[in-house]
Formats: C-alpha cells, structure tokens, sequence
C-alpha cells in the first residue's frame, strides 16, 4: 500500500471542536459556549492543512487580528489596535499556560523569533478580550494560549525538512511516547531555521552614496528552539528555550543604511513544574514553580561608533489554585501567584574602537503578588453566571484590581449569548519609564540624547463591553458573530517634549483610545473532508478627543480559507485576506494602499505510512504591498515579501 489509509475528513469535525475543552478563558476545562470571552480554536489539523509555520501564519486567520512586519519583529493586532514598534506588550502569550511574555519590555513573539514547530501543536487557544481578572498586566486584548501535543499523542520520531525561496532551509524534529503503561509521558521537540533573505530596496535611501536605496544582505534571520516535558501522573517537568539572530536592514534609528552591523539577538527561556490533581470529586488542586530568562542584544552603526543595547531578565515564581464546586450549581476557582524580578536589566553603550561609553545601565529588581477569585453561578439550566476579580501588587507600581463579569444564555440548544464585560491594565516596561540617555562627545562624536526618562509613567486601563452570539447552524457549520465597545484610559505613547533644549521624546499617559466593531465567522466541516472559514471584520479605533484615527489599523478586514481533499491523497487549501489601508505613524502620517493577498498549501497523505509531502506559495499573485513602520523607521512604510514557496518532508517512526 502506497498511501497510508488517512481518511478524507477533519480529524476534528465540527461538533467536537465545539465541545473540544478549553481551559485558558476560566483556567479550568469548559466548553467554548459556557466561556465567558469570545473564543476560537486553531486545530493541530487547521496548522497542517494551511501549512502554518509560525504564530503570526496562524493567527491571522482569525477575525479582528492583522500582522505587521517591519523587517526585525512581527506584531500582532487586534481590534483596530496595534501601536508602531509596541513589541506586543498588549496580548498575554502563553505556552501550555506559561507566560511568554518577558520582564524588560514585557514583549511577545508572534514570529519566527519565538521558534516552536507547530508540526507539533495540538490547538491554539484564542481568548478575544480583557484577561487581567486571571492573568494580570500584558492581558488586555487578548489570551493567546499555544498548548502541545504530549508524547501520546506524538506517538513515535517525526523528522522534517524545509526548503524554500531565497535559499531559506530548516529541520525540525520532535519525539514522543507514553510509557509504562501511560503512567509517564516523554515528549522532546526542536527545530532551526536560516534564511539569507533578499536584497531590499527603499526608496528614502536611493542615493549614490546610500548604495541607491538597496540594502544587500540584510534581510538574514536564523534561529532554533527546544521544547521538552516529561509527566509522571499529575507531576510535569518542562522547559523551553528559544535564540534568534535577525539582520536589519532598514537602518532603524537613524543608523547607517546598508551597514551589516546592525543586528539583534533575542533569546528566553524557562523550565517549570507543575501539579494537578483532583483532591475530591469537588475540588481540584493546581500548583507550580518556574524559573525564567530573557536576553536581548541589538548593534547599532553610527558611522564611527556604534551602540549596543543589551537586556538581561531573570525571575522566578509561583502560583496556586482551587477549584471547587460548593454545589451542583456553583464553582468557585481561588488562586495567588508571586513572581520575584531579581534582574530587569537594560543597558546602552556607545563604542568606538577599544572606548566603551555606558550611556546607560540599571537594573530594576520588583515583585509582584497576586490573587484572584472567580465565582460560576449556573442560575438556571440556560442560564449561567460569571464573576471574578483580581488583585496585583506591584512593587513599583502599586496596586490594580481587574474584575469582569458575563451571562451566557443558551436559548436553545445550538445558539449561545453572551454579554460580557472586563477590564484589564499593563503596567509601563523600563524602556518606556526608565530610559534616559546623555549627551557627551566620543572622540569625533557628539552624541546629542534623543530619549528622556518619566518617573511618574503610570499603568494603562481598558474597559471592554462585548455581545456575543454563537450558532451551530447545522451539524457542519457554525457561526458567530461578536459586537465589541472598548475605552481606553492613560495609554501610553511616545511624545516629544518641545520644552526641551534638545526636543527629546519620552513615554506618557497622554492618550486615550475609544473603539468599537463588530468581529462575524463562519467555520463549515463537511463528512466529505472539506472545511473552511469566511471572517469579515469591521472596527473603528480613535484616540479622543480629537477623534484621530488610530494608526496601524485597518477599518476592514475579510479572510476566506478552504481546505479541499482533491483525490484521495492530496489537501488542497487556499486561503485569501482582504484588508482596507493602515495609517502610518503620526510623524508621516501617509497611508498603506488596500491590500488583496491569496496563499495557497497542498499536503499529501502518509506515502508508506511514514512519509508525508507538502509544498507552499505565499502572496501567489505576486502583489506589492506594505506595512506601516515605526518612529524608528525612516520609511512610513516598509516593503513586505513578494511571491513565495517552500516544500517540506516529514517522516514518522
């Protein structure tokens, strides 16, 4: 037998991806319809059949996010939201429930910079919305939870290879096998990427004297990451690293163009154990303890001098919880978490030579501590009822309370509604409070500071009201349809101080944000093996009071994807994405041109059970288009990637 007998069918049909349970939007397993959030699932068969590579492949598929890429980070977007260089401070990221989000700049990573074969991901879990209530700071657009496949699941040895345009190539490889008799669960995963990249062109710099505007060489990326955890009954060890170099090659902050010193390195890690068990048919017990790390490194030439920028982060924590059901009726579920900071780190110095000038260094160790308390109150047989609150205490911020509420209605057994309120905060990073640098001479250097430091920098707040109505409409399609409200108060942007001899920018609680939309999908999956998805997002985003339209966000959106079975083996999926025009940046303030974009991925079945084939193309029409930069960013707009293609080979044991 050539082909493996692989049926022509989701793996997950319809049905039991809605009663699939789901355990980020409460912290305990619940169903997507008794969540108090707007949710959606990514299936481990979803990433396959599109051929989604990173996390930014995968999550634009879903209604109200966008991407952005300016050539260094990738963002994630959400609601009409998504600041210029904001390195995703605002959406909580999460690996089998770990936080990602790391101590410095409290960033995430949506590319390829946070590398995790996604070959080996069971689903992503999508909490739309506030989520400080369970989380604390960095929740307030978003929960975004990337959980695993444990090793019974992976079952055996995968290895895979990857070859695509520009020479870009890759591996990955993970192992995983439940063993004595399913009392241990081992799993290992891990992967590297490289990828020279193309010359880019931009126009700003198209001088004789700047190469004409080409940058050669720049554009490289390489990086790897290790993923492993090993289970003993409700006992589980994990750990995780991840490094990623990245050429830049649009001479961000003034550097010098096409100057292949300009770099940046970022790497993290943690290793975690944790603890569940069910101390009685009503209670359930939850602990765990990690240690954390973050590094960054970023190279900047300025001629006769560079400056080097460097982060170092560790932490350590722990956190416990409780489930109970006090009756048949209601679940109460308490926890607390404490995490100790003892490295925050920044750094900037400027070098010529064998002179090393520190411009800047201070470490600034904090500790959190926190409890939050959630109550489930199924007030009728159609009726239930959510309401928690937490608490934060942050040693250099103080104190934050984040509650949130929802009812949910089931009316009848296919339709759900939901009306749900929360609010969430992010505390101000280092960077943006802390950062300050000085004037000096270097040699035959004058260093004329561009940043200054606000001490009294405080906490962003948001206030989120959302309707939400969720229809299985018949045994293979669904539908929902979510209409949002949010404002946002002492949001924190990057300003310049005209008052200042040397008109130095700075971060403050200036800005507020109002915004509302509506989010509507349609997921079909058919017996027959076809599925898809049709999402269309409307949102308006303003900073008032002057009613400005917020830059970074595209009014509307419209995604189709169709995954077809052509044979009996071969997947065919195609997935198209329409977006209106993104403002850039207040200090250019010119517009991106509407883009229409098409992907196409074809996956084989198993050919004697042990080899699968799969071959993609990105942008197929080869269309010109950009995203809105950053005010590091000479450029309004920066040039994304033309047509595409990659092939990879995946064998099992």
């Amino acid at each position: 037998m050539i082909f493996s007998n692989e049926q022509n069918q989701p793996i997950i049909g319809l049905e039991e991806m809605l009663d699939m349970p789901i355990s980020t939007a409460s912290k305990y397993q619940q169903k997507i319809g008794d969540a108090p959030a707007s949710v959606r699932i990514i299936t481990a068969e979803d990433i396959t059949r599109y051929g989604y590579h990173t996390l930014s492949d995968a999550l634009r598929s879903i209604a109200g996010f966008y991407i952005t890429y300016d050539r260094n980070y990738w963002y994630l977007g959400t609601r009409g939201f998504s600041r210029p260089t904001d390195y995703n401070d605002r959406i909580l990221l999460l690996l089998n429930g770990h936080s990602l989000n790391e101590n410095v700049f409290l960033s995430a990573y949506f590319g390829d910079e946070a590398y995790l074969p996604l070959e080996d991901v069971e689903r992503i879990e999508i909490v739309r919305g506030p989520g400080s209530a369970l989380y604390g700071t960095n929740a307030m657009f978003a929960v975004i939870n990337v959980i695993t496949k444990n090793g019974k699941q992976m079952n055996g040895l995968r290895m895979s290879s990857r070859y695509g345009s520009s020479n870009m190539r890759g591996g990955s490889a993970s192992f995983g096998k439940s063993l004595l008799n399913d009392e241990v669960d081992l799993m290992v995963s891990g992967g590297w990427f490289y990828n020279p990249g193309e010359n880019q062109y931009y126009r700003e710099f198209d001088d004789p004297v700047t190469n004409n505007g080409i940058a050669e060489g720049l554009d490289w990326s390489k990086y790897w990451g290790i993923l492993s955890s090993l289970s003993y009954h409700g006992l589980t060890l994990e750990g995780f690293v991840t490094s990623k170099w990245k050429g830049v090659p649009t001479a961000s902050y003034e550097t010098v163009f096409n100057d292949p010193n300009e770099k940046t390195l970022d790497e993290n890690g943690f290793v975690k154990i944790q603890y569940e068990s069910t101390l009685s048919p009503k209670m359930q017990l939850f602990l765990k303890m990690y240690l954390d790390h973050y590094d960054y490194g970023g190279t900047y030439p300025y001629g006769i001098y560079q400056t080097h920028d460097s982060t170092n982060g560790n932490w350590a924590g722990g956190e416990v919880r409780f489930s109970y059901d006090v009756l048949s009726n209601i679940r109460v579920i308490a926890g607390g978490e404490v995490q100790e900071h003892s490295d925050a780190l920044y750094m900037n110095e400027y070098v010529l030579s064998d002179t090393v000038l520190i411009s800047f260094s201070r470490n600034m160790p904090y500790s959190t501590r926190s409890v939050f308390i959630e109550g489930e109150f199924q007030a009728f047989t159609n009726v239930l009822l959510t309401a928690g609150i937490r608490y934060d205490n942050h040693s250099r911020e103080g104190n934050s309370f984040s509650p949130r509420a929802a009812i949910i209605y089931h009316p009848l057994q296919p339709t759900t509604f939901k009306l749900l309120y929360g609010h969430a905060f992010r505390t101000p990073n280092i960077w943006e409070k802390y950062f300050e640098d000085k004037d000096f001479s270097l040699i035959d250097a004058t260093i004329v500071p561009e940043r200054k430091s606000n001490s009294g920098l405080t906490s962003e707040q948001i206030h989120t009201v959302e309707m939400v109505w969720e229809q299985r409409i018949t045994e293979w399609l669904y539908a929902s349809t979510s209409v949002f409200g949010y404002r946002m108060y002492d949001q924190i942007d990057v300003f310049t101080d005209e008052n200042d001899p040397y008109q130095r920018e700075y971060y403050d609680n200036i800005a507020r944000v109002e915004a509302k939309g509506v989010e509507t999908s349609f997921d079909v999956r058919l017996p027959n093996g076809l599925s898809g998805y049709l999402n269309y997002t409307l949102q308006y985003a303003l900073q008032v009071p002057d009613k400005i339209k917020l830059s970074n966000s595209p009014t509307n959106m419209a995604k189709i994807g169709i995954s077809v079975p052509t044979g009996k083996y071969v997947y065919a999926s195609m997935e198209l994405y329409y977006e209106t025009s993104r403002k850039s940046a207040a200090i250019y303030d010119t517009l991106s041109a509407p883009v229409f974009l098409s992907d196409l991925n074809l996956r084989t079945a198993r050919l004697f059970n042990h080899v699968r084939a799969s071959a993609y193309a990105r942008n197929i029409f080869n269309v010109q288009y950009a995203h809105p930069g950053g005010f590091e960013h000479t450029m309004p707009l920066i040039r994304q990637d033309g047509r595409t293609f990659g092939l990879q080979i995946d064998i099992f044991y």
